[in-house]
């Protein structure tokens, strides 16, 4: 029913409290990515005052395939992955995640040595193409994850689910079906045939973070070695939910 799972992008992420002159270190984050990451860095014109949340200061790889935006809050790395890529995210994807969450913190340091991160997470996306019906698919989904009754005519179906991971963590998986269209020109509004779709399928995403111990534990404060784990914890996750479903 389902093709081999592509693994389209994952995000990790460091969440600190908030540095409201980050974006005065931009000379300082380009010593440090020079070489991996285009400089001079694009500087975000928001006034420091603003939403902590919006990136100040962003670096694009060479190759155009990962991001690491830097806001008040939060050191990020983006990745979106080439078709090649996309086929095997322990070989490919893991390897290059852990490589680089050694240098998110020495970017963090980098602001201030004294900050402890809050928590981290990990968000790893997967498409399942599916090559029957949009009814078969919705149907699939609705029972392992729903349980909605047939009579309801479904046409499009998403939903979450967090977890607890013992004490510390929490996994978040979101589960979607999803459809693409070639998009053509057009002088009104477009319209999307579902007969017209050339493509549909399973989309999973599961974000794996230890904000429950930053919840729930005091002076908790994360790690390299947590981060770490979190994304392998997080990959695992991902691939036992494909598994499940396939």
């Amino acid at each position: 029913m389902f093709e081999a799972p592509k693994f389209v992008s994952s995000s990790i992420n460091i969440i600190f409290d908030r540095q409201r002159e980050i974006r005065k270190k931009q000379f300082d984050f380009e010593e440090i990515l020079k070489g991996r990451y285009a400089v001079p860095a694009q500087v975000i014109s928001v006034p420091d005052d603003l939403d902590p949340q919006i990136p100040r200061v962003l670096f694009t790889s060479e190759h155009g395939f990962s991001q690491v935006a830097i806001s008040q809050i939060n050191m990020a790395l983006n990745v979106r992955y080439s078709d090649e890529w996309q086929k095997d995210i322990i070989k490919n994807g893991s390897p290059y995640l852990k490589e680089r969450v050694p240098i998110l913190f020495e970017l963090l340091h980098t602001v201030n040595t004294d900050i402890k991160p809050n928590f981290c997470g990990c968000t790893l996306t997967a498409k399942l193409q599916f090559k029957k019906s949009d009814d078969d698919l919705i149907k699939i989904i609705s029972k392992k994850y729903c349980n909605i009754p047939e009579k309801e005519k479904l046409y499009d179906i998403s939903t979450k689910i967090s977890k607890r991971m013992g004490e510390d963590f929490f996994s978040n998986i979101t589960v979607a079906n999803y459809r693409t269209w070639k998009i053509q020109k057009v002088a009104g509004v477009v319209k999307f045939k579902v007969g017209d779709a050339i493509e549909r399928g399973l989309e999973l995403t599961v974000d794996y973070n230890d904000r429950q111990s930053f919840n729930n534990k005091d002076s908790y404060s994360s790690s390299a070695e947590t981060l770490n784990k979190i994304v392998e914890s997080a990959i695992g996750e991902l691939i036992t939910e494909i598994k499940s479903i396939q």
